[in-house]
């Protein structure tokens, strides 16, 4: 799913430990990061489009969905989704471009709090950690062992990631392939509460080098918010700027 940097590889031992093992954070994220595709292929495509369709589930109500997103480190994601409520259609569109973030709805502008704002923005930080390889930048990010968990059933190295700017995330890996499999932080429901948001990453496919994962379920405080299923995901070298512009 998304990036670029970095050079601490060199310093991370070349033996991927087995679980059980005493193990570093580091060493965790050095398995992964070969795990997924190595860092050249991870480095190479710092950009991305993709073809969704899923559901959300709020309030009870399942709300189906299609979408597609684009994202470009650093820091620049658009998200459009089509959905289907009590028999009416919406869009909204969702850009985030540094410090600049727009939503619209019906292709219409919508004001955003504050708070709704502060949460957008995390979006591209989100995209850039599943990348791995930026989290070798000690000036950006702190590693350090949490605790394991079994995730569908296996066993998984729990990583706590803290960023010098934005809130915590514990990334969670398999620990037999290395392949991240979940994703746990605090977030704001649509109703702007704050919650524990768990993603949960499946169904791992090759795509030029990279391994990602196709299919996606995040629950808020344990219980169903979203899924989704990505149909068509090409990682790219770049995208057109004009693609993040946010009107003034």
């Amino acid at each position: 799913m998304r990036f670029t940097l970095l050079t601490v590889v060199a310093t991370l031992f070349t033996a991927a430990p087995s679980f059980g093992q005493a193990i570093t954070a580091q060493e965790v994220l050095k398995k992964a990061i070969e795990a997924h595709g190595g860092a050249e292929v991870l480095n190479k495509y710092p950009a991305g489009t993709s073809k969704m369709a899923g559901k959300l589930t709020i309030s009870g109500f399942e709300f189906p969905f299609k979408g597609t997103l684009a994202f470009a480190l650093p820091g620049k994601v658009r998200l459009f989704i089509e959905a289907e409520a009590m028999g009416m259609k919406m869009n909204v569109t969702q850009i985030i471009n540094g410090d600049k973030v727009v939503q619209l709805e019906n292709d219409k502008p919508t004001k955003l709090s504050d708070t709704m704002r502060q949460e957008l923005q995390q979006s591209p930080a989100i995209q850039e950690m599943s990348l791995l390889t930026p989290l070798l930048d000690a000036k950006k990010y702190t590693l350090s062992l949490a605790k394991d968990e079994d995730v569908n059933g296996k066993p998984a190295h729990a990583v706590m990631v803290k960023r010098k700017l934005g809130k915590d995330v514990t990334l969670f890996f398999d620990a037999k392939t290395g392949l991240l499999v979940k994703m746990s932080r605090k977030a704001l429901n649509p109703m702007e509460m704050e919650v524990t948001e768990e993603s949960t990453f499946s169904d791992f496919q090759k795509i030029s080098g990279m391994i990602v994962p196709l299919k996606l379920a995040v629950d808020h405080d344990g219980r169903p918010f979203m899924s989704v299923v990505v149909s068509d995901y090409t990682p790219l070298e770049k995208i057109a700027d004009k693609e993040f512009t946010v009107a003034d």
